[in-house]
């Protein structure tokens, strides 16, 4: 293996991941902010800036490690802190709102990458060489497509302490609910783990996939109505 071969790709990769991950946490701290929950505006987790919320083993050790070592990569941040006792109504409501906000963060930042690169493709592509200043941009913005898509698809597993394990709550009846959160939300993070373990989580990536295919018809489409409309 080439060290320096896969380095550019792998600097590449994590700082579409690095920066993925802050936009995450930040929708959940502005999202929160919206329900009235001020906390972790007050922590300073309302920004983009990634040094606030990266965790260094998950946010700098285990991507870099995996990404060098072309090995499936795992990662996260810090938490964002939220106060639910803040929230100014419906408290069930407004938890799946901040925990639904990280996820749809990264599915619309996959679009608009998505929409970038075809923009590229279709006015750009001729004039902007492998050598070019902005050559490494379109590097970026590919990564960021499928880093995001595959951010917000793993992050929707109805699993604690995942983002879908909020929304599923709000989903099912009180009483089943109730059930989730007695029954298998204590052993979410272990059946989380085995499903990683064992490669039970294989259907991430080809929904991701599809949700990039699905990305590229929408932007194709809309693409050529502008186009037919000038």
């Amino acid at each position: 293996m080439d060290f320096f071969a896969i380095l550019p790709k792998a600097l590449t990769w994590f700082l579409a991941m690095l920066f993925s991950l802050s936009l995450h946490e930040a929708a959940h701290a502005y999202s929160a902010k919206i329900c009235g929950d001020k906390t972790a505006e007050r922590l300073g987790r309302l920004t983009l800036n990634p040094f606030a919320h990266a965790d260094l083993i998950g946010t700098i050790i285990l991507p870099l490690v995996g990404l060098l070592a072309q090995l499936p990569v795992l990662g996260w941040a810090k938490p964002v802190p939220v106060d639910e006792r803040n929230f100014r109504r419906w408290p069930r409501m407004s938890h799946a709102f901040v925990a639904a906000a990280g996820p749809i963060s990264n599915m619309l930042l996959c679009l608009m990458c998505v929409a970038g690169l075809t923009i590229y493709q279709l006015f750009f592509s001729a004039a902007i060489s492998k050598g070019s200043f902005f050559y490494p941009i379109i590097g970026l913005m590919e990564a960021m497509v499928w880093v995001n898509a595959i951010l917000a698809i793993f992050n929707l597993i109805p699993l604690p302490p995942l983002d879908g394990a909020a929304v599923l709550q709000v989903i099912l009846p009180r009483d089943l609910a109730e059930s989730y959160e007695r029954i298998i939300a204590p052993a979410g993070y272990f059946i989380l783990m085995a499903l990683m373990l064992t490669g039970g989580l294989g259907w991430v990536s080809q929904l991701a996939r599809t949700y990039v295919l699905f990305c590229g018809t929408m932007v194709e489409h809309a693409t050529r109505l502008v186009l037919a409309a000038g």
